[in-house]
């Protein structure tokens, strides 16, 4: 009984065993339960929850929090190794947090890099130089090495370098590429993004802005050329019936006619208009002409090469004037002719002074297109007068009898003391000096008599003989006279030119029949041309800016056009009785009495407020002696009115350096800066041997509204 009761009880315990430790399936652990790990639960790992992971929480992550998110809640740090590194710590996470020695770039390779941001080091370890971009920038713009101290162990970030960043406009090359302010500075060169500016520079200029310049090679800029923008006119005088014909240069067609002198009948050699016979032509391509008037007083006439500049006298809106080869009326009897492209016509001198002579000098700052001067055959007189009203500005009496006037590029005006009769001689006279030479006797072979008048790039005075089939050269540097026989003594000499190659061209006649054009070297005298231009009686000669030598021809009323290159000529017909042997195609003042040319260049404002605040112009130019170089500037609102604007010189090199302030120089004017500014180079040359240059330029304004 005692044995039955003693089983009972091992055997209620044992139940009560299994029923606390699930032992179903009949197995039992050392635990007590039935799975394997150490722990009471069971799961099969070894931490007291009954789930299968190995941390104290109850989810299927390995952290210690309640979520199965897999990394440790905020406010729950995770220090392995205790060096304050690790899941949740506030210092940071821990890549190994069984190393205290390393809690980042467990991936680096230390041994390769030791110094490299996580790697170990001494706590005590002189901080390195480092930098984390590409070594090579180290040095160039902003680009600086930092250093790297070490903190618990490891290596630090790189402190106080500086990496390459975005470009800024901060005078600082901010993305290390060698450059300062790449790419982001103004049109002006600085950090202010209202200012804008144009440069042009040799290869760069517009062939479209220039007039007798051209962007030479060699010179590397623009110096002066014999080559012109525009082909220009000739203007031929028709003494039998007072008209002057303007001939296209480039067609040869009559584009306009126009009278001279005064209406009414007058005793002049049985023509209205006063018998003209000299023209002349200014910078501006506009011409001069000048009546002999026999008996009565002579006259000047100013006719306007472009219609911009006649003068719409009547206010019909429109400019009435001749276009082809019928001219306009006279106004009236004793009144000049009503065409509105001739500007002025005025009396010259006394009665019976007669203009037989006229020529444009290079002008100054207010008439850079230059005077008209009118020589008085019988007055023995010169008369300067003003290009914009003809009002006489001084009369000077000479000693000869001028029969021609050609001026220098030294500003000498020359002319030939009578005509068609041995001896004679020229004079010249000095407006700079107020002096006469006196009359220079001729020298050579005896045989004298001067027709027509020119000079060369050296300012030689040539001359056309009348009496003999010769021409006559003077140079005034050493008094000396130099002859050249054209080689047939039956020809009467007449008009003469100078080329821009170096080349001396004359006509000249039969006696009243077939006439010739020669051409000879300006040196030597060598002989290089002999034209025959049959049933036509050569006065005059010009030479036009392509190289073509024209002739006026009395006897025919036509002109020939003759170009050397080709050997070909033209005819043109112009009025009755052209007695012309001027320059009438203004080529021998465009070269060597005022050797100049042009570049322009019209600037129109972008501003989106207001008008420009035109800034600085700077540049790069050479000036040697006997040139200049002359920076002028025009400004106005509409395109149309620049031509008409004031005229402001803005700088002459070699007297002034750069920078100049073109809205100061307007202000100084009392001019008011516009929307449109033409910018024009004036190069400027004594004697067209030697050349300014112009390499560049620069010219700035400023949007103030932008």
């Amino acid at each position: 009984m005692r044995s039955a009761r003693l089983w009972f009880v091992l055997f209620s315990f044992c139940a009560w065993l299994c029923a606390g430790c699930s032992c179903g399936g009949g197995r039992s652990e050392p635990d007590g339960d039935a799975d394997a790990d150490s722990d009471s639960d069971s799961d099969s790992d070894s931490d007291s929850d009954s789930d299968a992971d190995s941390d104290s929480d109850a989810d299927s992550d390995t952290d210690s929090d309640a979520d199965a998110d897999g990394d440790v809640d905020a406010g729950t740090c995770t220090d392995g190794d205790g060096d304050t590194y690790g899941d949740g710590c506030e210092a940071g996470t821990d890549c190994d947090d069984a190393d205290p020695r390393r809690h980042a770039g467990c991936e680096l390779d230390c041994q390769g890099d030791p110094t490299a941001e996580g790697c170990p080091c001494a706590d005590d370890a002189e901080p390195p130089a480092c930098y984390d971009g590409d070594p090579g920038l180290v040095g160039t713009g902003v680009c600086a090495e930092g250093a790297r101290a070490c903190d618990h162990g490891e290596w630090g970030a790189c402190d106080g370098q500086v990496l390459p960043g975005d470009e800024a406009c901060d005078g600082a090359d901010d993305d290390c590429d060698g450059t300062v302010d790449d790419g982001v500075l103004s049109q002006c060169g600085d950090c202010n993004p209202a200012c804008r500016a144009d440069e042009q520079r040799h290869g760069e200029f517009d062939a479209e802005g220039m007039d007798g310049v051209v962007d030479d090679d060699g010179s590397e800029g623009l110096i002066l050329t014999t080559e012109t923008r525009e082909a220009g006119y000739a203007w031929i005088a028709n003494s039998a019936e007072g008209t002057v014909s303007k001939l296209e240069i480039e067609t040869g067609a009559e584009v306009g006619r126009f009278r001279t002198g005064v209406g009414g009948a007058i005793d002049a050699w049985g023509a209205e208009g006063g018998s003209p016979s000299r023209t002349a032509v200014d910078g501006a391509g506009n011409a001069y002409v000048a009546a002999r008037a026999f008996g009565i007083q002579g006259t000047a006439s100013k006719m306007a090469a472009d219609e911009a500049d006649c003068v719409d006298r009547d206010l019909s809106g429109a400019i009435d004037t001749s276009r082809g080869s019928v001219p306009m009326a006279y106004q009236g009897n004793g009144l000049p002719s009503s065409d509105e492209c001739v500007l002025w016509t005025v009396g010259v001198g006394p009665n019976n002074g007669v203009p037989r002579a006229l020529a444009v000098d290079a002008g100054d700052d207010d008439h850079p297109e230059g005077y008209p001067w009118v020589g008085l055959f019988e007055a023995r007189q010169i008369v300067q007068l003003d290009p914009d009203t003809g009002a006489t500005l001084q009369t000077v009496g000479v000693n000869g009898t001028p029969y021609g006037l050609a001026i220098s590029g030294d500003g000498r005006i020359w002319m030939p003391n009578s005509c068609c009769s041995p001896g004679g001689g020229i004079e010249s006279y000095d407006p700079a000096t107020l002096s006469l030479s006196g009359i220079i006797p001729h020298g050579g072979d005896g045989c004298t008599g001067q027709y027509g008048i020119a000079v060369d790039g050296l300012a030689r005075v040539w001359l056309g003989s009348w009496t003999c089939s010769r021409a006559f050269r003077y140079d005034p540097a050493d008094g000396s006279w130099f002859t050249v026989n054209l080689g047939r003594d039956d020809i009467v000499g007449r008009g003469i030119a100078v080329d821009g190659n170096g080349e001396v061209w004359m006509v000249g006649h039969l006696n009243w029949s077939d006439g010739f054009i020669f051409g000879f070297d300006a040196d030597d005298g060598t002989m290089l041309h002999t034209v025959d231009i049959a049933g036509v009686i050569p006065v005059g000669a010009g030479v036009d800016d392509f190289g073509r030598i024209w002739t006026a021809n009395q006897s025919s009323s036509t002109a020939t056009r003759y170009d050397p290159a080709t050997l070909t000529e033209d005819t043109f017909a112009v009025g009755l009785g052209p007695y012309t042997y001027s320059d009438f195609t203004g080529f021998q003042r465009r070269n060597f009495t005022a050797p100049r040319g042009t570049y322009a260049q019209v600037y129109e404002s972008d501003c989106y407020i207001g008008v420009p605040d035109w800034g600085e112009l700077t540049w790069d130019a050479e000036a040697p002696d006997g040139t200049e170089v002359r920076f002028e500037a025009q400004t106005a609102g509409t395109l149309e009115d620049l031509e008409a604007a004031p005229v402001i010189v803005l700088a002459e090199v070699p007297d002034d350096a750069p920078p100049v302030d073109v809205g100061a120089a307007m202000v100084a004017l009392g001019i008011e800066p516009q929307f449109y500014l033409e910018l024009t180079i004036v190069l400027i040359s004594e004697d067209r041997q030697v050349s300014p240059v112009v390499h560049s330029y620069r010219l700035t304004w400023e949007c103030e509204g932008d």
